[in-house]
């Protein structure tokens, strides 16, 4: 579970491999949080039905950067509830 916004759910999502993220928006009056899947009035249904495992989600694939054949950079993909 992330608690910010967009940025804060891709920083954390770099280190958990396949594993699920339920990220919160916690500034949705400025922020739009695109790829956020709560916020602080829907978060107790949202957690709710992500325990049960019946909360839509939404797959994101990550990239490989290279440079002259060496590779710079890799993501992985992960999942993320999907924005209500």
């Amino acid at each position: 579970m992330t608690l910010g916004g967009d940025g804060t759910l891709l920083e954390a999502a770099r280190s958990v491999g396949d594993t699920p993220v339920l990220a919160v928006n916690s500034a949705p009056s400025s922020s739009y949080g695109f790829f956020c899947g709560a916020t602080g009035a829907t978060f107790a249904d949202v957690l709710a039905q992500f325990l049960k495992g019946r909360a839509p989600t939404a797959r994101f694939t990550r990239m490989r950067v290279s440079v002259n054949g060496v590779a710079r950079a890799e993501c992985n993909g992960f999942e993320s509830a999907e924005a209500s």
